[in-house]
């Protein structure tokens, strides 16, 4: 059923340009499945660090999804984020919804026609949401790639959206981990947690606004005139690099106004619900065929095309036909 539903995700119709909402976004992100030993050994780890050595391996999971245009400002979005008296489907109760949201997942493994290369799980699954995005994109569409600052999910995403990267395209760097940077350096630069929380706003605010390399001088200036020590200076020293080389996908201002999205809520909780709480069990370890199985399984019902997948796998003669 595993293989079947791999096919079926290759094959997978496009929805019905009317019903899609006026903007495409393709949105991925990595989630590490822990395998046993003799199959993590046969399947290169790719990372340039791990964070979690041992037996994992990481599975690249896609999403391709259509959303109108949700006119906000910089304030709207700092109150969402912290959740500002009401949560946040109250603060926005006119929110769009996403539509058609189909994800595909992929561990490292071979393509076809390279022999025993064994490739990143990130190249297979952009493969498949390049597709898509070819399927389902209208002529002048806008589309959005929407990640972290994983920079190979970035230049993977180049090499397989290569036909599709001209023209019309955005790139927009995750707004939420941009937070988790300030939030990072706050805690080396400021002392209690009022203070640090005020310190996140205030940055945030500015960021989001399109003010993000004073920002960066900012942090720099506040660590050489503390004279931190070189350990929490690293903290420092990580968020101003990382803003420094995702600044041209933090245009947040233009984004903004355009109603474009800037968080990647759809992808986080996809690698969570399609992948931790499923593989990541007590004790789990998974050959990385089963994994694949289950992956592929998972992003069929995640999809919303389960039903019509069970159809065509309990009625061969309807694939066929």
């Amino acid at each position: 059923m595993g293989a079947a539903a791999d096919e079926f995700l290759h094959k997978l119709a496009a929805p019905l340009k009317s019903e899609e909402g006026s903007i495409l976004v393709l949105t991925a992100d990595g989630k590490g499945v822990p395998l046993v030993k003799s199959d993590a050994q046969n399947l290169r780890a790719f990372e340039e660090k791990a964070v979690r050595p041992g037996n994992r391996r990481i599975s690249t999971v896609c999403s391709v999804y259509s959303v109108d245009r949700n006119d906000r400002t910089a304030e709207d979005v700092v109150a969402g984020l912290f959740r500002v008296d009401k949560p946040n489907s109250e603060l926005r109760p006119d929110r769009p919804i996403s539509q058609h949201k189909h994800l595909m997942a992929k561990l490292p493994g071979q393509i076809q026609d390279l022999g025993d290369e064994i490739v990143r799980g990130s190249i297979l699954a952009l493969s498949l949401a390049a597709r898509e995005v070819r399927q389902r994109r209208k002529e002048n569409q806008l589309l959005v790639r929407l990640m972290d600052g994983q920079h190979s999910l970035w230049s993977d995403a180049d090499a397989c959206l290569s036909d599709c990267s001209s023209g019309n395209v955005i790139d927009i760097l995750d707004i939420v981990h941009v937070t988790g940077y300030i939030g990072k350096a706050a805690k080396v630069l400021v002392r209690g947690e009022e203070a640090q929380e005020e310190f996140i706003r205030e940055r945030l605010l500015r960021i989001l606004k399109g003010d993000v390399h004073s920002v960066v001088r900012g942090l720099r200036r506040m660590a050489t005139v503390q004279k931190l020590s070189k350990e929490k200076r690293a903290d420092v020293d990580a968020a101003c690099s990382y803003f420094t080389a995702h600044a041209n996908r933090m245009k947040y201002g233009e984004y903004l106004a355009a109603g474009l999205p800037i968080a990647t809520g759809v992808i986080e909780g996809a690698c969570r619900h399609l992948v931790k709480d499923r593989l990541e069990r007590t004790g789990m370890r998974w050959s990385a065929s089963g994994a694949q199985a289950m992956l592929s399984l998972r992003c069929l019902k995640a999809s919303n095309v389960w039903d019509a997948f069970q159809q065509q796998f309990l009625n061969p003669s309807l694939l066929r036909a």
